[in-house]
């Protein structure tokens, strides 16, 4: 059965954490499962995107992310995300163009500003790689956390928790449209994390 608006944002939610918490297997598997049907929801594409480039599958999150920013130009988020694909892929002058765009659209984190100083430092332009570096060092003072270094703000055991609460959800999504194998799968995710959890245990029985 085809995924509901609610169903998939179930499984956003489940890839964002898993991506925070460093599992990209659990994070690609999940929107891979959706986003053959799901080409044009931003947060899918987004996050997919993401947790491939954090997988090491820098190859597919370029071409993924080339196609979100043909969808949506006017996310600067994905400009940067792309951008740092292709600063991987050890393309800087398109890295260079890319956190451009990102910055004309309102992105301003320090995190842009050192990696634009990297891709100018490997284009040879002097001046640009100055002034990100300027910027970067300017924006070290600000104690502002970054929405995706908020789990880091999270106790190891307050991030296991919630992540183990987010499979179980999803689990259920599964389970309700008569997908067993993916219910199972996040369950038996959900027990590698916490082998004595009550609820995933009980749920799996």
């Amino acid at each position: 059965a085809a995924a509901t608006s609610n169903n998939v944002q179930y499984l956003i939610n489940i890839a964002v954490l898993a991506t925070e918490r460093g599992d990209f297997e659990t994070a690609t598997e999940t929107l891979r499962a959706v986003i053959g049907e799901h080409q044009h929801n931003f947060n899918v594409r987004f996050n997919y995107g993401l947790a491939l480039l954090r997988g090491g599958d820098v190859e597919a999150a370029e071409q993924l992310l080339l196609d979100t920013v043909r969808l949506f130009p006017e996310s600067g988020a994905s400009w940067a995300t792309l951008a740092e694909a292709q600063l991987d892929a050890g393309d800087s002058a398109a890295a260079i163009d890319s956190y451009q765009r990102a910055r004309q659209l309102g992105v301003d984190s320090a995190e842009l500003f050192f990696q634009l100083a990297e891709a100018a430092r490997r284009e040879g332009n002097v001046d640009l790689e100055a002034e990100s570096m300027d910027a970067f060092n300017a924006r070290q003072s600000d104690t502002e956390f970054e929405p995706t270094s908020r789990f880091l703000l999270l106790s190891d055991a307050e991030a296991r928790a919630t992540l183990i609460t987010t499979l179980i959800e999803s689990a259920s999504v599964y389970a309700e449209n008569r997908d067993s194998t993916r219910a199972e799968m996040l369950l038996l995710r959900a027990l590698a994390i916490d082998p004595m959890h009550i609820a995933v245990c009980a749920t799996l029985a």
